[in-house]
């Protein structure tokens, strides 16, 4: 009922504090966050393939 009055009354609720990850699609350039997110993309699918690679080793020995 509060933020509806603030609301209606034009006032503005403190913002919140940033988190580091908030922060980062805030004020990171387009150029930025496109570099970062590719780098953890990569990351992430190296990963994957590490954990297939290594399911797929024990699937071997297990036949």
């Amino acid at each position: 009922m509060k933020d509806f009055l603030k609301r209606i009354f034009g006032i503005k609720p403190a913002q919140k504090r940033k988190s580091d990850f908030s922060a980062f699609f805030y004020d990171a350039s387009e150029e930025e966050q496109k570099d970062v997110l590719m780098r953890v993309m990569k990351k992430a699918n190296a990963d994957q393939r590490k954990v297939i690679e290594k399911y797929d080793e024990q699937l071997s020995h297990a036949r």
